[in-house]
């Protein structure tokens, strides 16, 4: 699809042709559900709205992909039914996504979708504008990630002003966890019976077949892994400061002084990877602890590990406790908010601790090895966040939103 539209400074948008966009439109199709994206890039919530595309057309709707820059690696990644449409919105300093608005409002009044979802911050604002200068019936659902108020600053704050007139202005708002939902009704005073929870979804079954396939990279951690007398524990993320991996390694030098064969795997990259390797050698755990770095099959060594942990200060929707579910790998996390409380079930399938104690994070850790959770029931709640149950609790929102405006 080519759409030929003016941009925020009044010069004519152009759309590449692009044979991803000139999908013939399902005329038995339900609903026409529309997400709109910055780009189809790097990311956690690319790769979501890929997923989410990709079953509601299988299940038989009308799905548009609204992006404002083209290309980006997980447009590769959907089914052929879905359709992208490429805003060509123009760069332009301090205005950024802003100046799609005038291309997504005639998206808007030209394809008029029953459903517009916003995929994360920056879409969101850019959707309820769209639709504010529309003039259409389309319904407008925003998309939130992360818990609300648990970052501090001015950066923060300001989003937080942000997010409590956006979500005020939409017809619904989607929380991926229920810690999420509660914090958006706390913290922005959003109507909490406009809040729906919807999980992100997981390929439960690829992620069970990657988890069997070999460990690409020749590390430590590799060795480390195929030795049985071995106890391995993992981790992966980024080496940021919200992931507290400096608690993850005082807890693991005290199961290491009480356990020395257990080892300590920590996949990921980010800008605090030289301070933990400077904490993991003041604490004389430094050879029993492996940086790989970016690993290209993290499945692969939860498929081969001990235990999972996650030592996070907050999350939104840990999608890395539901994959290590998926791959049977027993876990241990702090009680962040929010997401582990609510996939854990409580703590019955992996301990909840504090979180910053190292000392309770150490027991957690021990006590899971000692006796781990059976697979089969981790295996088990992973299909609660399959691509086909996300799928359906998407079709009920979306037939929720039309049928009753």
């Amino acid at each position: 699809m080519s759409l030929d539209v003016p941009s925020a400074t009044g010069a004519e948008g152009a759309a590449k042709d692009d044979t991803q966009r000139d999908k013939v439109p399902n005329a038995n199709a339900r609903y026409h559900v529309a997400f709109y994206i910055p780009s189809m890039g790097v990311g956690g919530a690319q790769k979501v709205t890929a997923t989410i595309a990709n079953g509601l057309v299988e299940a038989g709707h009308r799905v548009d992909i609204v992006v404002s820059y083209g290309g980006g690696e997980f447009t590769d990644a959907l089914d052929d039914s879905v359709r992208v449409v490429e805003l060509g919105t123009p760069r332009l300093p301090f205005v950024g996504v802003l100046a799609s608005v005038p291309a997504l409002r005639r998206y808007l009044n030209e394809e008029r979708p029953d459903v517009l979802i916003g995929a994360m911050m920056h879409a969101n604002v850019v959707s309820v504008l769209a639709d504010a200068v529309s003039g259409t019936e389309t319904t407008v659902a925003l998309t939130e990630h992360n818990t609300v108020g648990v970052r501090h600053g001015r950066k923060e704050a300001l989003t937080t002003r942000i997010a409590a007139r956006l979500y005020g202005s939409a017809d619904s708002v989607i929380a991926v966890s229920e810690g999420v939902a509660d914090s958006i009704a706390t913290e922005l005073g959003t109507d909490p019976e406009s809040i729906a929870v919807l999980y992100n979804p997981i390929e439960v079954d690829d992620i069970a077949t990657a988890a069997t396939q070999p460990i690409a990279e020749q590390t430590p951690a590799r060795e480390w892994l195929s030795d049985p007398s071995l106890q391995v524990l993992f981790t992966v993320g980024r080496l940021e400061a919200a992931k507290d991996l400096p608690t993850l390694l005082r807890a693991f030098a005290r199961v290491h002084d009480e356990r020395p064969e257990t080892r300590l795997v920590v996949a990921g990259t980010g800008s605090k990877r030289d301070e933990l390797e400077s904490l993991a050698s003041s604490l004389g755990i430094r050879e029993r602890v492996c940086f790989p770095g970016y690993v290209e099959n993290a499945y692969a060594y939860m498929g081969r590990a001990d235990a999972f942990v996650l030592s996070s200060r907050h999350e939104g929707l840990p999608t890395v406790l539901l994959e290590a579910l998926a791959c049977g790998l027993p876990i241990v996390s702090t009680d962040c908010p929010s997401g582990p409380h609510e996939i854990l079930d409580g703590g019955e399938l992996g301990p909840l601790v504090p979180v910053g104690d190292d000392e309770a994070l150490s027991e957690a850790i021990a006590r899971v090895l000692d006796d781990p959770v059976e697979d089969t029931r981790l295996r088990s709640r992973a299909e609660d966040f399959s691509v086909q149950a996300v799928t359906t609790a998407y079709e009920s929102f979306v037939a929720s939103l039309v049928d009753d405006r």
